[in-house]
């Protein structure tokens, strides 16, 4: 594969932070080099400098390659608490500083393929909001918006909806899901890039959104970057309108604009109104507390009326390892990795799911990751022979010879217990016998002082 270094590799990084605002430059070295010879590969070109070139004038190249960087991993009301949380107090909040004759507007900004603008909504409708509000989806993928205007998606994107929302809101077309169209109305898709600077509009007014969701988006920000993209937003809203980040977006200073709302999700930013000068922390307490017992500051003042919700139906279970699997085949190691990590936080106790999560950050360069990832696999399960020759081969590139060599040592007595031809859980057809004389090759490799 074609590897791009040096002088083009800046100005390739240099071009994208301008044009999106994306720290190219965080990312694993051999990672985005991979990335980097994909795009030349698809696009035909062999020279770094006609490349830099190409992506200078030609949109559908630079579009490519941003799409591929940023890996838009998304799903159905993905983050569940995000969204019980603005069905119950966000929207109620809102609400109480609206006429009955006002229209909510909802922008989500980072929507990739549109899952979360059209969650959201389902979730309008569902409170009886969806004649009264419009929402937008933004990106700066223009492949990602085509996606996202054709509404039709994977069984991977519904792991989060219920079989009754999946019946109520989706056709099966194949092996895809077709979203009903009455919801697909709901929603408009622009091209936008956070680092413009001009933002978008609402529909229905000049200026304010009354919610602004921004769900890891600024993760592949700068400091800088993101500093103005959070001042930008803060303006984007309108007064008593709320913007929502993602748990591993870091916090914003922009405290002249907005109020941060501490809640059991993370941080909300409430938009003061302009005469209101005194920044305020407020904080949020679990419904399950009394009302009564809240301080003042809190977001509410008042019990609200039950919404109405969707019977609970419980989806029907699905075999992590499979799903992970399929992710690789059908969209590689990248977005598989962001796939097995949600998984995990439904499954923490899988030990066999930690050791692909561990491969998968293995195969992205992510050396350090891969180690905890594989800590936690042998923590959980020691009988996976094939963690434990994973934490010899780690040990072996880190360059610790004699630890390596008693791993493999002690990989080399486990596998010997076990019948010669079986094959090892999750070895790919490697059978206890192969492994055994792998592992003690390794050791008589080591002891000599030699490589692999």
């Amino acid at each position: 594969m074609t590897r791009i270094g040096g002088t083009y590799a800046r100005l390739i990084d240099q071009l994208i932070r301008e044009r999106t605002g994306i720290a190219t430059g965080h990312h694993q070295n051999d990672s985005e080099q991979r990335v980097f010879g994909r795009a030349m590969q698809r696009a035909g070109v062999t020279d770094e400098a006609v490349f830099l070139a190409l992506l200078q004038r030609d949109t559908k190249t630079f579009d490519d390659l941003i799409a591929d960087l940023t890996v838009p991993e998304t799903y159905f009301f993905r983050d569940p608490p995000h969204y019980e949380m603005l069905r119950r107090e966000v929207l109620p909040a809102i609400l109480r500083q609206r006429g009955p004759g006002d229209v909510l507007e909802v922008w989500s900004a980072g929507c990739a393929t549109g899952e979360e603008p059209y969650s959201l909504a389902m979730l309008l409708e569902q409170e009886l909001l969806g004649e009264r509000s419009q929402v937008l989806g933004s990106d700066v993928s223009i492949r990602a918006l085509a996606r996202a205007k054709r509404a039709l998606y994977s069984r991977w994107s519904l792991r989060a909806t219920t079989e009754l929302q999946q019946k109520r809101y989706f056709e099966q077309v194949g092996r895809e899901y077709r979203l009903a169209p009455r919801i697909r109305k709901k929603a408009r898709f622009i091209q936008h890039s956070l680092s413009a600077e001009v933002y978008p509009r609402p529909g229905s007014r000049a200026f304010g959104f009354d919610l602004i969701l921004c769900r890891n988006v600024l993760i592949y920000f700068d400091p800088k970057a993101t500093a103005l993209v959070g001042q930008k937003l803060a303006r984007a809203l309108k007064d008593d309108g709320y913007l929502m980040l993602g748990p591993s977006d870091p916090v914003l200073e922009i405290d002249e604009w907005c109020d941060k709302v501490a809640t059991p999700c993370g941080l909300l930013y409430r938009r003061r109104h302009m005469r209101e000068s005194v920044p305020q922390v407020r904080h949020w307490k679990p419904r399950t507390q009394r009302l009564s017992s809240l301080p003042p500051a809190s977001l509410r003042s008042e019990p609200p009326a039950a919404p109405p919700a969707l019977p609970v139906v419980t989806a029907p279970a699905l075999d992590p390892m499979r799903e992970v699997r399929q992710l690789i085949a059908e969209h590689g190691p990248t977005v598989a990795e962001t796939g097995c990590r949600d998984l995990l936080a439904q499954h923490p106790l899988h030990g066999a799911l930690h050791l692909m999560h561990a491969t998968l950050l293995l195969d992205l360069g992510r050396h350090e990751e891969s180690e905890r990832a594989l800590r936690r696999a042998l923590y959980l399960d020691r009988t996976l022979l094939v963690a434990q020759m994973l934490s010899a081969t780690l040990a072996e590139q880190r360059g610790d010879q004699p630890g390596a060599a008693r791993q493999y040592e002690a990989l080399a007595r486990e596998a010997a217990l076990q019948p010669t031809d079986e094959p090892v859980l999750l070895g790919d057809g490697l059978t206890h016998g192969a492994l055994a004389s792998l592992a003690n090759q390794r050791v008589r490799a080591l002891k000599r002082g030699s490589t692999p």
